[in-house]
């Protein structure tokens, strides 16, 4: 693992999984995401945007699948307000499949509360060159906590072995010393938070 951070800030806020089930991890992740402030919140998303921007690889992504934040998720608008739109695809949830159509077609307001595409042909996910995730939470092995829906890892699983770089977008109160995992999970490429970017070695 690679893991390059900003000197001088506080480090990550850890606590045991030892015998909490995914779901009373999730109130706990959701609760520290919730304290955040919105001056925090804003912040922590113009750092985020600057460690997107340095990274090589999402500057030269022939298309980025991205995605629109809700509630106390860490915001990409501040990091995509400088991308190109016709390189940026967005999620659309129909049922329990994810697929990613262009970020310039028309939005409508889904269930759960996020903004998704919609009326445009989806991009075949293989196409994507990056993919950055939101999550609930993550551990330095790359493992990912999600909302519990399973939207992610039933669309990544068919592309194995090829697929996107995956990035997880997370607050730094949002890793855990480490997330229980099933056999359906898919691993991250790597983790970017405000003050960190953490890259995942799989040899």
């Amino acid at each position: 693992m690679t893991c390059v951070g900003t000197g001088g800030e506080p480090g990550p806020l850890f606590f045991s999984v030892v015998s909490v089930n995914r779901q009373t991890l999730r109130r706990e992740l959701r609760a520290r995401r919730r304290a955040l402030s919105p001056r925090e919140q804003t912040r922590a998303a113009r750092a985020l945007a600057r460690r997107l921007r340095s990274l090589r690889r999402v500057r030269l992504a022939r298309r980025l699948g991205a995605y629109t934040a809700v509630g106390s998720e860490l915001s990409l608008q501040a990091f995509l307000q400088h991308c190109p739109i016709e390189r940026v695809a967005l999620p659309q949830v129909i049922g329990t499949c994810l697929r990613f159509l262009p970020a310039d077609a028309p939005q409508r307001r889904h269930r759960l509360g996020f903004a998704e595409p919609y009326g445009r042909r989806a991009w075949a996910i293989w196409s994507l060159s990056v993919i950055l995730i939101p999550l609930l939470g993550f551990d330095r092995k790359g493992n990912r906590l999600g909302q519990g829906g399973g939207h992610y890892d039933r669309a990544l699983a068919r592309l194995r072995p090829r697929r996107p770089w995956l990035l997880g977008i997370a607050h730094d109160v949002q890793e855990v010393s480490a997330i229980p995992t099933d056999v359906w999970d898919i691993p991250l490429d790597g983790i970017i938070t405000p003050t960190r970017t953490l890259l995942i070695n799989k040899d």
